[in-house]
């Protein structure tokens, strides 16, 4: 269980590092360039006056800049220090080599709002529920309610 938040443990590695707001904001840059997640002054500030607490990614990106664990940071009593988890150079490549695939096996297909909303439901299902799901998709597919390969419908 947390004995502190994120506000508190914020002003620590503050007054700890001899840091301002602005500080952690330069150093969340490169991270937030790179992940594509907005950390703004107004985000910041409300999380070191405690009135908001980070969601997820924001975590991630305050935990990189300021080089300490996101559990740390959500006030919970484990080591300050991240933990860096090593991949060996065989272990690279064979991730490497399955995205690829998955990237080349998908390259064909362009999801719309539809279909990114779908796969969202989809996601939220649970094991039977997705079992459900996909015995009903293959009895439209079955029915002929498929598209021709060029996108258009099947007249049917």
């Amino acid at each position: 269980m947390a004995k502190e938040n994120t506000c508190t443990r914020l002003k620590k590695i503050m007054n700890e590092r001899n840091l301002k707001q602005i500080d952690i904001l330069e150093r969340a840059q490169p991270y937030c360039e790179q992940y594509n997640i907005k950390l703004s002054k107004s985000d910041l500030s409300q999380y070191v006056s405690g009135k908001v607490e980070p969601g997820q990614h924001k975590l991630s990106i305050l935990g990189l800049a300021l080089n300490v664990s996101e559990a740390w940071l959500m006030g919970y009593d484990v080591p300050m220090e991240r933990m860096e988890i090593e991949v060996n150079n065989s272990d690279t490549k064979s991730l490497r080599k399955r995205l690829l695939q998955y990237q080349n096996l998908f390259a064909e297909y362009v999801l719309n709002n539809d279909d990114t909303s779908f796969i969202q439901k989809y996601l939220n299902l649970n094991n039977i529920g997705k079992q459900k799901l996909n015995e009903r998709a293959d009895e439209l597919i079955n029915l002929g309610y498929t598209k021709e390969k060029d996108g258009s419908l099947k007249s049917g």
